[in-house]
Order: C-alpha cells, then structure tokens, then sequence
C-alpha cells in the first residue's frame, strides 16, 4: 500500500505497508527536493536526496551520516562528517569526470580529477589555489 499524506502543507509523505506497519519512503517538498528513506516503521533514516531547485545548500542530514547530493543536472555530491560539520568529498559529474576534495567544511580544494578516458589531473595549493599539476 503506498498512500500520502500533509498534501495541505504543500509538502507530500509517502508511505508504504500494513496498516499500522506504514513508514516513510519518501518525502517530497515544495522547492521539488525529493528525500528517499529506508528502514521500518519509526526507525526510517534518509538515504538519498534528488534536489528539485538546483539551489545551496545540498546537504540534508539524518541523523550523523551525510547522504549524497542528487542535482537535477546529474551532479552528485558526497559528503563525509558529523553533522553540522560535513564537508563536500566528491563530485560526480554525469559525462563520467570525478572531482575529489579535501579539506574542512567551507574550506575544500580541489586536489584530484578524473576523466572518463582514465587522465588524472592532480592540483597543488591552498583553498583557492588549484594549480594542476603533471598526472
């Protein structure tokens, strides 16, 4: 059974099981964010977000595990940390190119890139400061 639920508030629940067993699988909101859950009743937790607006920020936590970034685009962003705390880690792009980064929150570089060809391009330098160095 999959039913919705708070359509008033813009904002629609969806869920399914057994009467009395329902749990959230999903969560849509108005800015088009989608939130996808797993687990049992009263113990589901947030595994992947599909973001409708393109909008920062892109981090939607549950509990102290990031989940990736699902951009409209393709883009998807991975996270690492506790919450509150969690910085971007890498970025996969949807032709195949895969950014990595390093550093604390609001302080990443750029220190890796991937092409889909099998190039690494490697990047020296302060927050800011990406020069590319030979692969």
């Amino acid at each position: 059974m999959v039913s919705f639920g708070n359509a008033t508030s813009g904002k629609l629940t969806a869920y399914e099981g057994e009467k009395g067993a329902e749990r959230i699988v999903r969560v849509e909101v108005p800015s088009g964010d989608v939130g996808h859950f797993m687990g049992e009743k009263d113990d589901e937790r947030l595994v992947r977000i599909e973001r409708g607006s393109g909008e920062l920020p892109c981090i939607w936590s549950e509990g102290t595990a990031p989940v990736p970034c699902i951009w409209t685009g393709g883009e998807v962003w991975h996270f690492e940390g506790e919450t509150d705390a969690e910085r971007l880690v890498r970025i996969e792009l949807p032709f195949g190119d895969v950014a990595h980064y390093q550093g604390k929150q609001h302080a990443v570089r750029l220190v890796r890139y991937e092409l889909p060809y099998g190039g690494v391009i490697h990047f020296d330098g302060m927050e800011g400061e990406t020069d590319a160095l030979s692969g």
